[in-house]
């Protein structure tokens, strides 16, 4: 089994084991919710209040939880905090651009991977 994980490491794959990753925090007062291929919008007060276990990550965004009717639900992680330990990069390459009206500006460089 150790050699499994080791492997799974190597490859840069996301492994969630129960209890070691929760939600704790929202960002929302709603939070999006997959069920089968359809999506909507279930205010949180209906799941729990954190902390609540992962219990699976699918790895395209969404985590399994039980909320607190003992239903099974898979959250959208844009819309949950955890307390995963995450490495954020700190680019310093970064350019900003503005349109020519000046009603609209964007960052380039920052949320992109640094070499």
């Amino acid at each position: 089994m150790r050699h499994i994980m080791m492997l799974l490491c190597l490859a840069n794959i996301n492994v969630v084991v129960a209890g070691d990753v929760q939600i704790i925090g929202f960002d929302d007062t709603e939070v999006e919710v997959r069920e089968g291929n359809r999506y909507r919008f279930v205010p949180v007060h209906e799941i729990g209040p954190p902390p609540l276990d992962v219990l699976d990550d699918d790895g395209s965004g969404f985590v399994q939880v039980r909320g607190r009717d003992g239903r099974l639900y898979w959250l959208s992680r844009s819309w949950i905090r955890t307390n995963e330990k995450t490495l954020t990069p700190t680019c310093v390459r970064q350019a900003e651009s503005r349109s020519a009206d000046h009603a609209m500006a964007s960052v380039r460089g920052l949320g992109e991977r640094c070499d």
